[in-house]
């Protein structure tokens, strides 16, 4: 049978060829909306959700998803009903268009969860919702961290993706600030220093930071500056502690002979010594009197424990996580057993660490 041609209606043809070409130009204009990494064995996709390009329909991760779950069941060969509950299973983030925020010095923020799966997704984020030229700032947001419980729901649909990420552990943390040590990490040995707003530094046994270029160290000396002084001061002072420990292990350590349990237990069996810690102290005749956790005292004088040239009161001293500490100078409870076992030995004053703070940092062995 011979089929007839079906005829176009011109009007109809340029109505759509002006709606392609609307398209076209929309896609070309800088938007915000969700967007997802989605597994597709054996590769990663970027799915994003312009806001143009779908007329602000899709607006957040579930419509997303629901968009998502449909090809992925197919592609999987599972049933939609098995994972179309669990949006928060695979890594995601958003695009905010901040040009009307008066206060926000960025045009657009890209908010995410810290977990996305490729090297190179920050250029690729930025080529999909075409913000080349603007302004744009990625910011950690822990609305955007995957839900364990929903990656293991679709794992237990069939739909197996978990990134291969060896854990970072974290050996020390002091208030708000966690100290970490990586594997398959760099010479020299170094600790990172993790701050409340999760950005990081990588600082050697003298407290300074390591970096390449001068721009990632700035980076780093940022985030140690944006951690509130008293958190600081601890924090150099374990570092400086127990940098002996890190340097001892660090070969080991980048040769996988350490997992992240048997590295906590290294440096949590080290702060734990006996002998290393204080329990009580007093003030009695001008004198310091310490009783160390294994039941050793000692009596230390003024001249002992304050450097020359630095003034002090015996009134402010106390105790804080087994320092002795008064508003000019932490002692670590070391120094103190060092002192206390050999009366000619002085408590190191570092010029380069000496400052305004008062942080008197342990030499070490």
């Amino acid at each position: 049978m011979r089929r007839t041609r079906t005829k176009i209606d011109p009007q109809m043809e340029a109505d759509l060829e002006q709606k392609m070409l609307a398209k076209k130009l929309a896609s070309q204009r800088p938007a915000e909306g969700p967007y997802y990494w989605i597994f597709r064995s054996p590769s990663w996709v970027l799915k994003a959700y312009p806001s143009c390009d779908f007329g602000g329909k899709v607006e957040d991760h579930v419509k997303a998803w629901n968009m998502e779950a449909f090809i992925l069941a197919r592609h999987y060969k599972v049933s939609m009903r098995d994972i179309e509950d669990y949006p928060y299973g695979m890594p995601r983030g958003r695009v905010a268009d901040m040009r009307q925020n008066k206060g926000c010095k960025h045009d657009f923020v890209v908010y995410h969860g810290d977990d996305s799966p490729v090297s190179d997704w920050k250029q690729r984020v930025i080529s999909a919702f075409n913000l080349r030229g603007f302004n744009v700032e990625f910011r950690l947001d822990e609305h955007e961290v995957m839900d364990e419980a929903d990656i293991r729901g679709l794992e237990n649909a069939g739909i197996k993706w978990r990134v291969r990420r060896v854990a970072v552990p974290t050996v020390k943390t002091i208030d708000s600030v966690k100290i970490e040590v990586r594997f398959n990490d760099h010479n020299p040995p170094h600790f990172h220093v993790r701050n409340q707003n999760e950005e990081t530094a990588s600082v050697d046994g003298d407290f300074n930071v390591i970096a390449k270029n001068p721009r990632d160290k700035a980076k780093m000396q940022q985030a140690l500056d944006n951690i509130d002084k008293t958190t600081l001061k601890k924090t150099k002072i374990w570092v400086v502690e127990y940098y002996k420990i890190l340097s001892g292990h660090y070969d080991d350590i980048q040769r996988g002979k350490h997992d992240k349990e048997s590295l906590k237990r290294l440096f949590n069996a080290s702060s734990n010594a006996k002998g290393w810690g204080i329990d009580s102290f007093s003030i009695r005749d001008g004198s310091l009197y310490v009783l160390f956790d294994d039941g050793a005292e000692a009596v230390f004088t003024s001249s002992q424990i304050f450097p020359e040239g630095m003034r002090g009161d015996w009134l402010d001293v106390e105790v804080d996580r087994g320092m002795i500490t008064w508003p000019y100078q932490d002692v670590s409870p070391r120094s103190l057993r060092k002192l206390a076992e050999n009366k000619n030995y002085k408590i190191p004053k570092h010029p380069e660490s000496w400052g305004p703070d008062g942080v008197v940092y342990d030499e070490g062995e």
